[in-house]
């Protein structure tokens, strides 16, 4: 069975917001998108101002529009972010370009056990071979498959299920280094701790966060931004670093990630978003 909703978007991209290097799972099928999410498939087309969604399960509006990150008001978070960067001349106008260059870019609210294990696959790795390990991952287990408008999907595990590889599953994936640290960290948490983070601010998220064997500030940084919804989180990329070093900022990832947090509140994560979609897109163009 499928289940159809008309949804009204304001300031609003699908595609820049899918394909700007926070979510794995969606994949653009001419002018759709089909996202596999923890708990369904979905297809969402853009034609102008509206969305149409399609989907194996049922859904309020309301959590469409929480996940698309549509509750936010995309006109504050580009005004509060320029009038707190234009005491600097360089940065109040590349922060306006991006701005203007990726427009209607939203942050995602995503599962924060999909995100744990997506960004510490990322660890020193590139987006392809990110979402072929958590195909991969998916498909070890067969009772989470989706038939969904004639294709099969796999579902994102639980954490349960998770607990059930042992260190050779998480080898196969052919994580190499990574597998020592997720299979750590599955076998290390549970439930509560992942609703116990939630409870957190920022701060103590990622001090929490970077006590875990693998985690650095960016993966930190990234679990809680589209994880646990912290827009003030910036997580610190090769792209980002040499932005902020056009900048005249220089120093390790977590001195430039507290200086992006410093300079953008409270939405130095959109900030960071809309910095490195320009960046990637525009190559070594960057700050010229």
């Amino acid at each position: 069975m499928v289940y159809k909703y008309r949804i009204h978007v304001n300031d609003f991209n699908l595609t820049y917001t899918l394909d700007c290097g926070q979510t794995f799972r969606w994949y653009k099928d001419c002018d759709e998108w089909i996202g596999i999410l923890p708990d369904r498939v979905m297809k969402v087309q853009q034609k102008a101002d509206v969305l149409y969604v399609t989907t194996n399960q049922p859904w309020m509006e309301e959590k469409i529009l929480e996940y698309f990150g549509l509750k936010d008001n995309l006109n504050e978070v580009r005004e509060v972010s320029l009038e707190n960067s234009g005491d600097q001349p360089q940065v109040y106008e590349f922060v306006k370009h991006a701005f203007e260059y990726s427009w209607g870019l939203r942050i995602l609210r995503q599962d924060p056990l999909e995100m744990f294990v997506s960004y510490i696959f990322s660890v020193q790795s590139n987006i392809p071979a990110i979402r072929s390990r958590l195909e991969k991952l998916c498909e070890l287990f067969p009772e989470n498959v989706v038939r969904f408008e004639g294709k099969r999907f796999f579902i994102f595990p639980g954490l349960k299920q998770l607990k059930s590889l042992n260190y050779e599953d998480w080898q196969k994936l052919k994580l190499g280094f990574r597998a020592k640290w997720v299979h750590n960290f599955i076998q290390k948490i549970d439930e509560n701790y992942l609703k116990n983070l939630k409870k957190l601010d920022l701060k103590e998220k990622l001090e929490r966060l970077t006590r875990l064997e693998g985690v650095g500030y960016k993966v930190a940084s990234c679990v809680a931004l589209f994880g646990y919804g912290e827009l003030n989180a910036f997580p610190v990329d090769r792209w980002i670093i040499r932005i902020m070093e056009g900048f005249g900022v220089h120093g390790t990832a977590k001195k430039i990630m507290q200086v992006g947090m410093e300079w953008f509140p409270p939405y130095a994560g959109y900030v960071q978003e809309y910095l490195f979609r320009i960046a990637r897109n525009r190559g070594k163009w960057v700050m010229n």
